[in-house]
């Protein structure tokens, strides 16, 4: 009994076959977790049940069993033989669905079904259906599904597109590569929102920009989830400057390591003292650059870039591995050890 031919019940607007579907328990006599994910599919796909129901039925289904019901013996080529109970078999559900599709492209001139299409909405619900299990297996080519090969090449030869818009991530892929470009040849990456040089790349930054203040603000929406910290730190790290705040960030932070190798050179060591006669407020800005190298380590959200990060490291401001805390650990730890020495140096001096 397969997944598709549960759904396809709640796509007929009379329901008589319904009787038929109980047999599909006989079929697993022996198998209650077969048993209990037919009965689940066939839950989710009564009549009355959601608009998704193609995907509560089937994902009711490869819970319980993990594969769908039926499996891969759906596509047998005896099928003929046997007596072809209206609704129950994939192919005949199928071929009808296909007509339906091959008529709403000649009034409509293409296979775009609306997810809520008022004169068949099943007929959405289905092509929805289709993009999902072609997209299940495309990305698990190997587990058993109710597309078989050859549907996939009918709903082509109908025109039928399997994924009518590029994926989220596919879309972010592609605008950080125009991104990367506009910086090359301007320098910077502010965009400007009438900026024709890629078409919408500069309200695509401004979007952005608002996600990430939303975020700050601690109201994240629906689109702010999607701008993670991952992200962030991409943009970051090409330089994209989210607020005016962070651009004087970086110039404090490429100043204060600029000083900090000065100190680092005439001292040896790069424990800035709180009040360094020769620049007052490099102790305040090591602080500072400690604090959000930190966070950088530690994947937050951060001021810090990585290419300062990796300077810090080599000034010995901030160690490797863990937090820039552990590096100030280790240097109070060599001026303790330094201290005691010439304490103790003194002491044998002292005792001669």
């Amino acid at each position: 009994m397969s997944t598709a031919a549960a759904v396809g019940h709640h796509h007929h607007h009379h329901h008589p076959q319904i009787h038929h579907l109980s047999d599909g328990h006989a079929a697993h006599p022996g198998d209650p977790v077969l048993a209990a994910a037919t009965a689940a599919a066939m839950d989710a796909a009564a009549p009355g049940a959601a608009d998704g129901v193609d995907a509560s039925a089937t994902e009711a289904a490869v819970a319980a069993t993990g594969t769908f019901v039926g499996g891969p013996d759906d596509d047998d080529d005896d099928e003929d033989a046997m007596p072809i109970v209206p609704g129950t078999k994939t192919r005949k559900n199928f071929e009808e669905r296909l007509k339906e599709l091959r008529k709403f492209k000649q009034k409509h001139g293409h296979c775009q079904v609306p997810h809520k299409f008022p004169q068949n909405p099943q007929l959405g619900t289905w092509v929805d259906t289709q993009r999902r299990l072609y997209r299940a297996h495309k990305r698990a080519p190997g587990r058993p599904t109710t597309l078989s090969q050859e549907n996939i090449e009918k709903l082509l030869e109908v025109g039928f597109n399997f994924e009518p818009r590029p994926s989220r991530e596919e879309t972010w892929n592609a605008r950080l590569a125009e991104l990367a470009q506009y910086k090359s040849t301007h320098g910077h990456c502010n965009v400007r929102e009438d900026d024709q040089t890629f078409p919408g790349l500069g309200k695509w930054v401004s979007y952005v920009r608002r996600q990430y203040r939303l975020i700050r603000q601690g109201r994240r929406s629906k689109d702010s989830k999607r701008l993670d910290t991952i992200r962030i730190q991409q943009l970051r790290d090409m330089g994209f400057i989210f607020e005016l705040r962070e651009e004087m960030a970086h110039k404090r932070f490429r100043e204060g390591i600029q000083a900090l190798r000065e100190f680092v050179e005439e001292n040896g060591h790069a424990s800035v003292p709180n009040f360094y006669e020769k620049n007052p407020t490099l102790g305040l800005v090591v602080e500072e650059m400690k604090r959000e190298a930190t966070k950088l380590q530690n994947g937050q959200s951060s001021a810090m870039l990585g290419d300062m990060l990796a300077e810090l490291i080599d000034l010995g401001l901030v160690s490797e591995m863990g937090s820039a805390q552990h590096a100030q650990e280790e240097a109070n730890a060599a001026a303790a050890a330094a201290a005691a020495a010439a304490e103790s140096l003194e002491q044998s001096f002292a005792g001669v």
